[in-house]
């Protein structure tokens, strides 16, 4: 088995911890959902008109929450977490603290490595505080561990499992529990959490496709191409579709 092949969708996901933050201005190359970017800037130049023109503090707040939004789906989520907490000193509730503790975690998984404990501080800072008004949000526990994953990996573990003590059906603490164990070459106890996770939720592609990729690790080959072909049938994300094309691919001729 070629453990760099086996595990490459698990290396992309890795990698997206570390791309870099793109923007309107930045000056970069363009990404290739710039149609939709320029549509939702449109909508952050109406809101931000609004926004100046503005005296209410709850009109304000509105439109800033409104701002953030469009700025998250630009993949702007440093501009998203700026707009986000100006709405969140009036909106003083647990899912506005957690949107603004999304933003800056999508923030710090594109920031470049020397932005990223900043970021993920803020994260931490923002989720906490929705987790005090909200203690079952494990969804935000999660984020909370996975930022732990670069700098103390054994504490953002230790703190998945204790999530999946309290929720073993939690999905993102198995899928990422799954993905860690594919990363440290540990395949079966992948194969226990993924198969899992598969029993939660069937249709969880991305687990799906690592799911599929563990059983090639461990010799299991035609579960593995039974995954891949399902994959190819029923894909919707053209990203994923090819990962499942190529697996397939490369099993086939090895």
């Amino acid at each position: 088995m070629r453990f760099g092949l086996a595990v490459s969708g698990v290396l992309l996901a890795i990698a997206l911890l570390y791309l870099p933050t793109w923007s309107l201005n930045s000056g970069a190359k363009s990404p290739p959902h710039l149609g939709e970017v320029l549509r939702f800037q449109k909508k952050i130049d109406h809101f931000r008109a609004l926004l100046k023109e503005n005296q209410s503090k709850e009109k304000n707040a509105i439109f800033a929450d409104s701002l953030g939004e469009y700025f998250a789906r630009s993949m702007q989520f440093d501009s998203a977490a700026w707009y986000g907490q100006v709405a969140a000193s009036f909106f003083s509730t647990a899912s506005m603290y957690k949107k603004v503790g999304d933003y800056f975690y999508g923030a710090y998984r594109l920031a470049a490595q020397d932005k990223k404990q900043a970021l993920a501080s803020q994260a931490k800072q923002w989720l906490e505080k929705a987790i005090a008004l909200n203690p079952e949000d494990l969804e935000s526990a999660c984020k909370i561990a996975l930022t732990y994953i670069s700098s103390e990996p054994m504490r953002g573990v230790g703190m998945l499992k204790d999530i999946l003590k309290k929720a073993p059906d939690n999905q993102e603490a198995l899928y990422s529990l799954g993905m860690l164990s594919m990363a440290s070459g540990q395949f079966e106890l992948a194969i226990e959490r993924l198969e899992k996770l598969r029993d939660v939720n069937p249709p969880h592609a991305d687990g799906q496709l690592l799911l599929g990729e563990a059983y090639e690790q461990t010799g299991q080959r035609e579960k593995a191409l039974q995954i891949f072909e399902n994959i190819i049938k029923t894909a919707r994300d053209s990203a994923l579709l090819e990962q499942a094309k190529e697996r397939r691919k490369n099993l086939l001729n090895n």
